[in-house]
C-alpha cells in the first residue's frame, strides 16, 4: 500500500470513528451543551470524511471515475432515506437517546466495511495532469462555491428542520419523519436514473435551472398547502438530490 493510500484509508477510518463514538456520546450526554457539542464533533467528522471516497475513487478506477461516483452518490443517498426512515420507529416511546445510540452501533459496519474493502495491493494509478493550483481569483470558481453552497444549506436545512415544522403543526412524530423519507427515497430514484439520461438532455446549466424553478416552486406549495406535504416533498426530493451530489 502507498504512502497516501495509507494515509486516506486511515484518515476515512478516524472519519468514522469520530462519527462512531461522538454519535454514542451524543445518546448518553446529561445536558444540551454536551449534545450540540457531540453533534458538532460529528459534523466535522462526516465534513471531511466527504471527499475521501472520491478521492479513492478517482484514484484507484480512474478510467470510471464518474461511475465510481454515480455509485457513492446512491450509497448516501441510500443511508440517509434508511436512517431518516427508522429514526422514529427506533425511539420507541419517545426515547431518542436509544435511536441515536443504535444508529451509531450500526455505523461500526461502515468502519468495519471501510478497512476490510479498502486494503492494500491496489496501486494508485496517477492522472496526467499538471499539478493545479487552488483557483482564488477565478471568479466562475467562486459563484459555484456560493451556488453549491447555498444548495447544500438548502437541502440539509430540509432534512434537518422538516420534520419538527410538521410535529409543530400537529403531526405525529412517525408521520412527519416519512416526510424525509420520500424526500431521499425520491431523491435516491433521481440519482439513479439522472445520470444515465443526463449527458442526453445537454448542458448542464439548463438542467440546474429546471431543477431551481421546482424546488422553489415545491418549497412554496409546502408553505400554501402543508396539507399535500408528500406530495411537495416527493417533488422537492427530485432535483435536490441528485443536483447537490453530482453536478
Amino acid at each position: 500500500m502507498s504512502r497516501r493510500d495509507s494515509a486516506l484509508r486511515t484518515a476515512f477510518a478516524g472519519c468514522l470513528a469520530l462519527i462512531v463514538g461522538f454519535g454514542l456520546v451524543r445518546s448518553v450526554a446529561p445536558s444540551a451543551v454536551l449534545v450540540l457539542a457531540a453533534t458538532l464533533a460529528i459534523g466535522v467528522g462526516i465534513g471531511i470524511a466527504g471527499a475521501i471516497p472520491s478521492m479513492v475513487v478517482s484514484q484507484r478506477i480512474a478510467q470510471s471515475a464518474g461511475a465510481g461516483d454515480r455509485r457513492l452518490c446512491r450509497g448516501i443517498v441510500a443511508g440517509s432515506t434508511l436512517a431518516a426512515a427508522f429514526a422514529v420507529p427506533l425511539a420507541m416511546g419517545g426515547d431518542w437517546r436509544r435511536a441515536l445510540a443504535i444508529i451509531s452501533i450500526v455505523s461500526v459496519l461502515s468502519l468495519a466495511a471501510w478497512l476490510v474493502l479498502v486494503r492494500g495491493g491496489v496501486e494508485f494509478r496517477p492522472r496526467d495532469e499538471p499539478a493545479r493550483r487552488l483557483p482564488w481569483r477565478n471568479p466562475t470558481a467562486w459563484l459555484l462555491i456560493v451556488v453549491f453552497g447555498l444548495q447544500s444549506i438548502l437541502f440539509y436545512g430540509i432534512v434537518a428542520w422538516l420534520p419538527n415544522i410538521f410535529v409543530e403543526r400537529g403531526w405525529a412524530a412517525d408521520t412527519a419523519g416519512a416526510l424525509v423519507a420520500v424526500f431521499n427515497g425520491v431523491g435516491l430514484l433521481t440519482t439513479i436514473g439522472l445520470p444515465l439520461v443526463a449527458d442526453r438532455l445537454g448542458a448542464r446549466r439548463p438542467q440546474l435551472t429546471a431543477a431551481s424553478i421546482v424546488a422553489i416552486v415545491a418549497l412554496a406549495m409546502l408553505i400554501i398547502a402543508p396539507i399535500m406535504a408528500f406530495l411537495w416533498v416527493g417533488i422537492l426530493g427530485s432535483p435536490l438530490a441528485p443536483y447537490s451530489r453530482w453536478s
